[in-house]
């Protein structure tokens, strides 16, 4: 079993063909993915090598999967000593993938062949592929024919056109069983007609010639500026002149700037494709500045930026701005942000160039990679604000003669100087003009107080303008409104009692044109005419209004609506009729139902009852409420509280009603002394859902050693609560020191997380933290965000020791350093440990890993110290800045009863067969156990298998199978586990084999936590219990590597899982590993995958078994 890592691959190299080949019987080759060269733990990678047949030869594709290559190539052998070795190129084909075809010089019978492949990305990063081998089964008719490859050479210049370029002949010897397959292929590229401003030019090809004929001209091409991403392949057009042409637009290479790639291909006559030359160019610097979305009146605009193109790769486009007014000073650079079709754009606030108006001056710059920033094009805006100013007349006082004049919403681009009001009544023309310059108030506002003394004596109509006196000495009209100074006044009804049958008048705004005598009001029902006609003499209230009060006992007791006029009395006898208005005193009870105050989060809503109108005296108002959902099994009836206005008001709960939301009946009743019940109307009410919510407070801040408390509290999930997450990080270097917390629940029902500046890089500063709230149907929510300030002023190092996870069984412990204060950060930590038996005569000095909860830690078994039972002790030490710094101790008492520790192998297809006599003098190697791949998805079968189980048995070993899983889905999960379970009951295994999930590739990991769940539930189902996790130290939340990987080991077990991580490349003896001792509480660790047992036969995957269920 081979732990892999994704590569991501994808490239543009030189197309191999294929030649004629006969058809052999079977190839048994397993899907093989390569690793990063020197890679200590295997990780599944993307891409993806494999072996077929076709038309008679061995057909190696390579599916590159999205990464981009400079070279790929392959090495076949059969010998031992690797006389017969062949290296193959493999080539690109249109389709993406690599391929290569080879057959031996001399196919006379089934043969083992061994590969290894190299491949070279664009950043010199190399991944390869050992150890791999694969069958070719032949029966007895096939063919010989003479292993051929064919091998295109490309050459590439950094200018536009190119040289002729042809291919070479790949040197053969006779020795190696193969032949060259000569090509020449001739051809020119010339770049023209470049438009930095259409984006375009035409890619010329000249001088076209092949030996094997030219079926199509093919021109892949792409940009620098982010690889491949925008690689397009063109099939050329062919001209009148014998040449071919494409013409290039870089909206299709998404508007790329810089470096533009061309490479020439054709297609030979077979289909073939053939490398033949390589050109590059690019579009002068050049960019087009437009301003929109001018808005003077918000004193915003836009500038776009279109047509940008540059020779070099362009870093950021930058735009300075300014405004004329005061020469730079308002100066500000900004960012363009890039668009989707390719142009950029800024959005410009007056509120950043103080509030400036006029013209505004642009300019663009490119800021490049690796070249000086470059001056590309200039413009100017202008926010032009036209003048404003609002008049209004307020304060008239017609005893006095008076009325003021208010000037708002003063505005002009231009200085004010002063604002002047010219002012004259229309009576005698202009005669009694007067100019007056308004005062500033407080506001921002202007006033004048103009007096009709001022106008000889004049009542109006009065013309009012408005102008501004500029700075220049320019004098422009801005508005104009007009007056009167005649009679006045405002009537109104209040505190209408429909139950008591009454209500007041108020006149308020009183202003006459003589002397007042008396305000008259006189008032009569609809109902009679005016047969209940009462002219009453209002009061003249304290703040010069004037009130009379109204009862229907006056107007015979009439009810509907009521007339009620203005009159002025003069001291002269004169009346005059100022205004009117009606109240009606209603026969029919009557109110209006509202809701206020609504509190989502907790459920309540306030029905507010205004304007009740009671026929009779009232006893109560009575609110049957309920909802919709359950019909009325929630209702209830609430008494609403009459409040100081009048209205009445009551709160409903949701808790009342079954913690209900959506639509809410409320009705209303109303109840009186006479015991009579009146229905007056009913609403709806929808009551939204709750939404997630917390609050974030910092709590027992130690400025000494730089540590707080985050309290989260008030916490609503209305979809279940799963985790509360509160990433935190310091802003010293942006979020490089980010730390995710799950807090904790608190007995008091709120969640806390310790925050130490020692996860944090000893950080010093503003902290910032955030809330997230994760709910059990997956959905995450951020809540808020806080911040706090951390400082540190003690200097020495400090930590917790524990011994903890004793296992008297197979006799190990941990030792957990925790709680770890290093200000100068940890460099390394060590903990020497000894048993009590014979004083240090077994005494280890081991290296404690960082765990991703901040601990450090380090597994101890007693078989490294010579099974001695009894008190062990551990002390422990950090490095900081170069010092040893001793930190704590601690002892406990540990035995065994079980002895572990015994080496075991895993097989594949990968291994072939395997006699009775290989297991034999394995066994012989201290090998006592044997883990067989069974199956790979819901489709592979490994052949070998049968004989490879079978033997192991024969020679004794203990036996376990695994399954190499691709699930994403509970589904998918489910039917892989019956596929492995169907084969292990075909080959007659007991149900108390240990079964093995190898999970390893990369697309597992979406949801895998409950995918695997599902997986172990359908093994069950089907009888199988003994089940065992194989995954990568980087898949798991335990580890050594600071990390914490996505597979929750709590949810399973970690004695259940199989781990795999080398810490050296080349491997390492089962003593060292077993003194090493990584992953001591999972069941088991493969520590390398290059263990050399049988010679002249690929390598062994090496395991450590430390429970005894893979060897005993």
């Amino acid at each position: 079993m081979k732990f892999r890592k994704w590569i991501f691959l994808a490239g543009l190299f030189t197309a191999l063909a294929a030649g004629q080949w006969v058809q052999a019987d079977t190839i048994v080759a397993e899907p093989a993915r390569l690793t990063l060269q020197g890679q200590t733990e295997r990780v599944a990678s993307q891409g993806q090598l494999t072996i077929g047949l076709e038309a008679g030869a061995a057909r190696l594709t390579f599916d590159p999967q999205g990464q981009a290559f400079q070279k790929v190539t392959a090495k076949i052998w059969t010998l031992e000593d690797r006389s017969d070795l062949l290296e193959l190129p493999l080539n690109l084909k249109e389709t993406g993938q690599f391929l290569a075809d080879f057959k031996p010089a001399n196919p006379v019978a089934s043969r083992k062949y061994f590969l290894e492949m190299l491949a070279v990305s664009q950043d010199g990063t190399i991944y390869e592929l050992k150890e791999y081998s694969f069958d070719w089964q032949l029966d007895a008719t096939t063919s010989t024919t003479e292993l051929a490859t064919t091998h295109a050479s490309t050459t590439s210049e950094a200018t536009t056109t190119l040289e002729e370029t042809t291919s070479s002949p790949v040197e053969v010897k006779e020795s190696s069983a193969a032949t060259a397959i000569q090509e020449a292929a001739k051809g020119s590229l010339t770049i023209q007609h470049q438009s930095p401003g259409s984006g375009k030019f035409d890619v010329i090809v000249s001088n076209v010639s092949n030996s094997s004929g030219i079926r199509a001209v093919k021109l892949p091409v792409w940009t620098e500026e982010n690889g491949q991403d925008d690689l397009r392949w063109y099939t050329a057009t062919k001209q009148a002149n014998g040449t071919y042409k494409v013409t290039i637009d870089r909206k299709d290479h998404k508007n790329g700037s810089g470096i533009y790639h061309v490479h020439l291909y054709y297609e030979d006559a077979s289909g073939k494709g053939i490398g033949v030359a390589t050109a590059r160019t690019s579009f002068a610097a050049s960019g087009k500045i437009s301003i929109q979305n001018l808005n003077p009146s918000a004193g915003t605009f836009d500038i776009l930026i279109q047509q940008v193109s540059s020779p070099q790769a362009i870093k950021s486009v930058m735009v300075p701005v300014w405004t004329s007014e005061g020469g730079q000073d308002d100066i500000r650079w900004y960012a363009a942000t890039r668009q989707a079709d390719g142009s950029y754009k800024v959005s410009i606030n007056k509120a950043n160039h103080k509030n400036g108006s006029g013209d505004y001056h642009i300019h663009l710059y490119y800021e490049y990679q690796n070249a000086p920033t470059q001056g590309i094009a200039t413009a100017t805006a202008s926010l032009f604000v036209a003048p404003t100013g609002t008049l209004k007349i307020s304060n008239q006082n017609l005893s006095k003669g008076s009325f003021d004049v208010v000037i708002s919403n003063v505005k002009s681009s231009k200085t004010i100087k002063s604002v002047k009001v010219p002012v004259w009544t229309e009576a005698g023309g202009q005669d009694d003009i007067q100019w007056y310059t308004a005062t500033k108030q407080a506001d921002g506002s202007y006033k004048v107080t103009v007096l009709t003394a001022n106008h000889k004596q004049g009542r109006g109509p009065y013309q009012v303008h408005l102008y501004y006196e500029y700075a220049t000495g320019e004098i422009q009209g801005i508005a104009a409104t007009q007056t009167t100074l005649a009679n006045q006044g405002s009537i109104k009804v209040i505190n209408l009692d429909q139950q008591a049958g009454t209500f007041e008048v108020l006149v308020s705004n009183v202003g006459a044109s003589s002397d007042l005598k008396a305000v008259k009001i006189p008032v009569w029902s609809e109902a009679g005419g005016q047969d209940d006609i009462q002219w009453y003499t209002a009061t003249k209230q304290a703040d010069g209004s004037y009130k009379i009060k109204v009862s229907r006992a006056n107007h015979k007791n009439s009810l509907g609506l009521y007339h009620v006029h203005l009159y002025y009395e003069f001291t002269n006898g004169r009346m005059a009729g100022i205004g009117s208005t009606t109240a009606t005193l209603s026969a029919k009870s009557s109110a209006q139902l509202s809701f206020t105050n609504v509190n989502r989060q907790k459920g309540t809503f306030d029905v507010l009852i205004s304007n009740p109108v009671f026929t009779s005296e009232i006893q109560s108002v009575q609110v049957p409420v309920w909802t919709e959902a359950g019909g009325q099994d929630d209702i209830q009836w609430y008494s609403a509280q009459r409040q100081a206005d009048g209205s009445y008001r009551l709160t409903v709960d949701s808790k009342n009603h079954k913690n209900g939301r959506g639509n809410y009946q409320v009705h209303l009743y109303f109840a009186y002394k006479n015991g009579q019940s009146e229905g007056i109307t009913n609403s709806r009410f929808s009551l939204p859902d709750v939404e997630p919510s917390g609050k974030l407070t910092i709590a027992n801040q130690n400025q000494n050693l730089g540590s707080f408390d985050v309290i989260i509290s008030d916490i609503v999930a209305p979809k279940g609560l799963d985790q509360v997450q509160v990433p935190v990080w310091s802003e010293q270097n942006g979020q490089d020191d980010i730390a995710w917390y799950v807090a904790k629940a608190q007995a008091d029902g709120t969640y806390k997380v310790t925050v130490q500046a020692s996860n944090h890089k000893y950080s010093t500063g503003t902290y910032q933290v955030h809330l997230y709230l994760k709910q059990k149907d997956g959905s995450t929510t951020g809540l808020g965000q806080t911040q706090t300030a951390v400082s540190i002023t003690e200097k020495g190092v400090k930590a917790n020791v524990a011994i903890e996870q004793i296992d008297n069984t197979f006799g190990y412990f941990n030792v957990v350093v925790s709680n770890i204060f290093a200000p100068s950060g940890v460099t390394k930590v060590q903990i020497p440990v000894w048993s009590s038996v014979n004083g240090q005569n077994d005494i280890i000095w081991y290296e404690a890993y960082k765990q991703p909860n901040g601990n450090y830690q380090a597994t101890v078994r007693l078989s490294n110290h010579r099974y001695e039972t009894g008190t062990y002790n551990a002390h422990a030490y950090i490095e900081s800045k170069g010092q040893l710094h001793g930190v704590g101790t601690a002892s406990a008492n540990v035995t065994y009863t079980k002895k572990s520790g015994h080496a075991f192998i895993d097989v594949s297809s990968h291994n072939g067969y395997l006699s009775v006599a290989d297991y034999n003098a394995l066994k012989v190697q201290g090998i006592y156990g044997v883990v067989v791949k069974l199956t790979e998805g819901t489709s592979y079968f490994n052949p070998y298998a049968p004989d490879q189980i079978k033997n192991a048995q024969a020679a004794g070993m203990k036996i376990s199978v695994y399954h190499y899983s691709h699930f994403t889905s509970a589904s998918t999960a489910q039917a892989e586990a019956r596929y492995f379970a169907d084969a292990a009951k075909r080959l007659g295994l007991s149900s108390n084999i240990v079964m093995v999930n190898d999970i390893e590739e990369y697309e597992t990991r979406t949801n895998i936590n409950e995918n695997m769940k599902a997986w172990e539930a359908e093994m069950r189902r089907l009888g199988y219990h003994n089940l065992i996790h194989y995954t990568g130290a980087s898949w798991i939340d335990i580890n050594n590597l600071g990390y914490a990987g996505p597979i929750r080991t709590g949810d399973f077990g970690i004695s259940n899982f199989w781990v795999a991580q080398y810490p050296y490349v080349n491997g390492m003896p089962v003593e060292q590993a077993r003194l090493m001792a990584y992953h001591a509480a999972a069941a088991a660790w493969q520590f390398t995958s290059r263990a050399l047992l049988l010679q002249g036969r690929p390598y062994f995957d090496m395991n450590i078994d430390y429970t005894g269920r893979f060897t005993q």
